[in-house]
């Protein structure tokens, strides 16, 4: 049997590798696609590969009114290409197609294997979570059968409003009303991932103010206990995104969906086609019954 074998390389990152049994594959943004890349330069729907009928050669197509083309070298992709190898470009992002045999000895790995291997690393990695305190990578560089590109950042970001309760205040007034608006929001009934990080954030803010004001004790509790929430945040986060991983992998798309939704209760406004992908993810109803 012949897989169709895509290689994703992004700059700054290991290339990821993925193989297709079934084809065509449909590559995009777009959580519906085969392969979805949550890249800005990628458009939603950006092309179609398959092998074709001798199995040594592969067929993309680009998909109509790109943004951003599908090129080989400067030349853009116009009505598709055949090879036994085609690297292509979308933006930075470079993209490798080409047959791979299931059971040849080319360093990739099978189908089989893949989903062994992937049934595995979610039982470790969850493990790290609960043992130590683990900085996972999804961004593997071995061979894969994943369904899709999902580039999230690493961790919570902290952005509250920045702004100061009374420009006339004395940093340590400023401090203690931060202070407060970070313990009332965590206070708050059911208070979710996007309070506990607007509370770190203020608290955090708090502590820059009392250094100002010389208060390096109280300086030092507000920062740790900043920390403290931030780092627990992180943790139930990658453990999101873990999971979010295993259900795209599966092909879960209505369990996926609800994650996403919790992600981006995370994420809030930051790391706008991060946010955009997830959303997408979110608000798409699944068109098919989910393999539990």
């Amino acid at each position: 049997m012949t897989d169709l074998r895509i290689t994703v390389s992004v700059p700054g990152e290991h290339p990821r590798t993925y193989l297709f049994g079934d084809t065509p594959v449909l590559i995009g943004r777009s959580p519906r696609c085969q392969l979805s890349i949550c890249h800005e330069a990628v458009g939603r729907e950006l092309c179609k590969a398959w092998i074709e009928g001798d199995g040594r050669s592969v067929r993309v197509e680009e998909c109509p009114g790109l943004t951003n083309p599908l090129t080989m070298g400067s030349n853009p992709v116009r009505g598709g290409l055949v090879g036994k190898r085609l690297n292509l470009n979308v933006g930075p992002l470079s993209l490798s197609f080409a047959p791979s045999s299931s059971h040849g000895n080319n360093g990739t790995s099978s189908p089989e294997k893949g989903r062994t291997a992937r049934r595995i690393a979610p039982i470790l990695a969850v493990v790290a979570i609960l043992g130590m305190s683990a900085v996972f990578a999804f961004r593997p560089g071995a061979p894969s059968t994943t369904r899709s590109v999902v580039d999230l950042p690493d961790s919570v970001p902290l952005n509250s409003n920045k702004s100061k309760p009374g420009s006339v205040a004395e940093p340590a007034q400023q401090a203690a009303i931060l202070y407060s608006r970070a313990r009332e929001l965590l206070s708050r009934s059911g208070a979710g991932p996007r309070e506990k990080a607007i509370a770190a954030s203020l608290m955090l803010e708090s502590a820059d103010l009392l250094k100002l004001d010389g208060d390096s004790i109280e300086t030092s509790r507000r920062q740790g206990e900043a920390r403290d929430l931030k780092r627990a945040l992180d943790l139930s986060y990658r453990k999101e995104v873990l999971v979010l991983h295993r259900h795209l992998e599966r092909n879960n798309m209505g369990a996926a969906s609800a994650v996403a939704s919790t992600l981006l209760e995370y994420l809030g406004s930051s790391d706008g086609h991060a946010v955009e992908w997830l959303e997408q993810l979110a608000s798409s109803a699944p068109d098919r019954k989910d393999n539990e």
